[in-house]
């Protein structure tokens, strides 16, 4: 029997036996494919998945939440052009060192949001000016030049009086606007000045007096080597804080 079956084992016998079990296996693979529909909900873990494997065509839209991303994992190059707008950035979020210089130019300035107190006191709009001429004897002094947004304009709009060596009391009216927002001289920032290159001065607060009518500055001059008060002419301009 053994001898009749290998007269009858040819090439074309073991090709065609072959091609049967492999087509079998194939068709047993292709059986045995897993679908979605095989797989228990949440029985996939990270370590299961290459790689990779996952694009971004496989991620449902919206599926990805803050809690899913780690901490500094989205980057500058991972945002689009104007990606993040004022609605996404939280209130007080981008400080003085988050702008380029240069980056914020007047157009960006919201109307009224920048006050006096903002500003350098050389640069800020001026409610008063002054210029008083030095002298030695107490009493009435010049008053060379004078102005500013809220002073009055009339002739008797500014006057000054020396009540001591180096000490002068300039007065301001205001005008039919009055001088808004003041309300006593903590609400006044102000800036003395020697017009004859040797002198300093500054405001006494505690001798002046403020309100919408009427401002009262008691200016002290002094050599600045050495503190010696002295009478020396000046210029003086308020403007309010805010």
């Amino acid at each position: 029997m053994l001898t009749s079956f290998r007269s009858r084992l040819t090439f074309a016998n073991v090709v065609a036996v072959m091609a049967l079990f492999i087509s079998l296996g194939g068709f047993s693979y292709a059986a045995v494919q897993v679908g979605s529909k095989q797989i228990v909900n949440n029985s996939i873990r990270s370590r299961d998945i290459r790689n990779g494997a996952v694009a971004s065509r496989d991620v449902k839209n919206g599926t990805i939440r803050t809690d899913d991303i780690a901490n500094g994992r989205v980057a500058t190059v991972d945002l689009a052009d104007n990606a993040v707008d004022s609605g996404k950035l939280a209130d007080n979020a981008v400080g003085t060192g988050k702008l380029a210089d240069g980056a914020v130019s007047s157009g960006k300035l919201a109307d009224g949001s920048v006050g006096n107190a903002d500003l350098d006191p050389g640069a800020a709009v001026a409610k008063g000016f002054a210029s008083v001429a030095a002298t030695n004897v107490d009493g009435p002094a010049q008053v060379l030049s004078f102005g500013g947004q809220q002073t009055s304009t009339a002739a008797d709009g500014v006057s000054a009086v020396r009540v001591g060596t180096g000490i002068y009391d300039v007065t301001f009216l205001a005008n039919a606007g009055k001088f808004s927002g003041v309300d006593s001289v903590d609400d006044l920032t102000w800036q003395v000045t020697g017009r004859n290159g040797f002198s300093d001065g500054s405001v006494f607060d505690a001798a002046s007096s403020a309100n919408e009518d009427r401002i009262t500055l008691r200016i002290f001059m002094r050599r600045p080597s050495d503190g010696t008060v002295l009478d020396a002419s000046f210029s003086v301009q308020f403007s309010a804080r805010t």
